[in-house]
């Protein structure tokens, strides 16, 4: 008869709350309403288990609406149910979600006004299309694209954001969190008419500073981890005057977790640019007021947009490493991953010199200087080069893992009729041969040997990296890049670790 109370009230909740309470807390069936178990078993609900989609619909919604009722409810039953109160309240709020609109700014503070505020550990503030389809956002921009906005408030238009009333609550953070997730509204971003107009000025720049700030207030720079995620992240958003350098130092320096994510543009000529268009500038601001500061980080990420194309050469936009302090060390970086990179001085300095310890280095579309590579930068290093200092340097690495344009693999797949060009018979040829020297005998190890990495042909006319990949194929396997690759290969799995993981090729999504 003790469980019999506990359930019962459990049964007058709705559906929706049963199905969040026990699909997180992993409670036994019977706690589930008879319905929703029968549904259950049938295999009814997909993918609305997922903890952050239930959370993205409790704390972005009406105090009316009985289908998703939202913190409200969650807020009334914490003070009538002792039962709830005791074994599910903390589970339950430790990972919210702020959706930028008014309905769940409100939502949201009648929250942070009550001493539950404190079992919140993740916070994720997310623009209002976060959870949409790419059908549904693509129909709500196009609805939206008659709104007129003005180069210096771009913002101020937007009428679904309530900015003072945010920037108040994200200044007043929950004083236990672990985690902050900022994922900038990037649609916002698409309706500006010239790229180069929008950057973290006026009001968005000031909202930025403000959580900054509502971090260092809260003393939560004064933990000993702490995860920190910037996504879509606009130009202008690391810069930051003296005045608050300090503070923002002092966040950094306890952040373990580290993901920065940059917004991306089209140029104009049909072409996605993989990051903002003032990249270099973005880059530099990285180094005075960013990455200098992570000497605590432990995984640190630099992302840009899958889909886009390779980039551009160095001096012509594509994101060349921040220049360090050369006396600067990350003794804690263990995992580094970077996206749409070229390889530089600065690059290979960082992943040698300044991160003794690293572990693990993945590395998401990013290209090295080839024979035929025309560049601004003299003598940019070679793929060879690049494995080179990393055997040399990086004597803790265990694993690199890459991602490229294209399974390369596939380029050197000989058919029955044997079809390909000579030049890609006389380097399967040499592949094999090279591989009866290492004893490769199994399909994988073989089919590993096969990859192949890019080197770039600028073109002059659209500034865009072009590679042959029967050319590129050839030219990689004949050179020293690949005698060098596996040099560094054989150093990773002498230490224990895996070697080259070649990550599977990204299908862009269908529009």
């Amino acid at each position: 008869m003790a469980d019999a109370q506990p359930q019962c009230r459990l049964m007058n909740l709705p559906v929706d709350v049963h199905q969040m309470i026990v699909k997180s807390l992993d409670l036994p069936d019977i706690l589930f309403p008879p319905a929703y178990r029968q549904e259950r078993i049938n295999g009814i609900p997909t993918g609305e288990n997922n903890f952050d989609d239930q959370h993205a619909k409790y704390y972005g919604t009406d105090r009316n609406n009985k289908d998703h009722p939202g913190a409200y409810a969650l807020l009334h039953w914490s003070s009538t149910c002792r039962f709830y109160r005791r074994h599910f309240e903390a589970r339950i709020l430790r990972h919210v979600v702020l959706r930028t609109h008014l309905k769940s700014i409100e939502s949201i503070e009648a929250l942070s006004r009550t001493p539950r505020w404190r079992h919140v550990k993740n916070l994720l503030v997310c623009n209002t299309l976060a959870t949409l389809s790419q059908g549904a956002r693509d129909a709500y921009t196009e609805r939206s694209r008659d709104i007129e906005y003005e180069e210096d408030d771009v913002l101020s238009h937007w009428p679904e954001f309530p900015l003072s009333r945010l920037s108040a609550l994200l200044s007043n953070l929950p004083p236990n969190l672990e985690a902050l997730t900022l994922d900038f509204p990037w649609h916002w971003i698409d309706m500006v008419d010239s790229c180069m107009e929008f950057s973290a000025t006026g009001d968005f720049g000031r909202m930025i500073l403000v959580i900054l700030r509502g971090i260092c207030q809260n003393n939560l720079a004064a933990k000993s981890s702490f995860t920190l995620r910037l996504v879509n992240l606009p130009k202008g958003s690391t810069e930051c005057t003296p005045k608050e350098s300090h503070g923002l130092k002092g966040l950094l320096n306890c952040v373990t977790d580290c993901q920065i994510s940059l917004a991306h543009w089209n140029n104009g000529a049909g072409w996605e640019q993989n990051k903002v268009m003032d990249m270099e500038s973005f880059t530099r601001s990285l180094g005075p007021t960013f990455i200098q500061h992570l000497t605590n980080v432990d995984t640190l990420e630099l992302q840009a947009n899958y889909s886009c194309p390779i980039g551009l050469a160095p001096g012509c936009g594509h994101l060349d490493f921040p220049q360090l302090s050369h006396g600067l060390r990350f003794h804690r970086l263990r995992k580094l991953t970077l996206d749409h990179f070229f390889i530089d001085d600065p690059l290979m300095a960082f992943v040698t010199l300044q991160s003794p310890n690293l572990e693990h280095l993945t590395l998401l579309g990013c290209g090295a200087s080839g024979p035929n590579t025309s560049s601004e930068v003299a003598d940019p290093p070679t793929w060879a080069e690049f494995f080179t200092r990393l055997n040399t340097g990086a004597t803790n690495l265990r694993s690199l893992s890459l991602r490229h344009t294209y399974p390369n693999s596939r380029l050197l797949d000989m058919d029955a009729h044997g079809e390909k060009s000579d030049d890609i018979k006389s380097a399967h040829v040499a592949l094999e041969h090279q591989a009866s020297q290492h004893h490769i005998t199994t399909e994988r190890d073989w089919a590993r040997r096969k990859q192949v990495l890019p080197h770039h042909i600028l073109d002059d006319k659209y500034g865009i990296l072009f590679d042959d990949q029967d050319e590129n194929a050839v030219r990689f396997l004949q050179g020293d890049d690949h005698r060098a690759l596996l040099v560094l290969w054989d150093a990773m799995e002498s230490r224990g670790g895996e070697g080259v993981i070649y990550l599977p090729h990204l299908t862009p999504p269908l529009d």
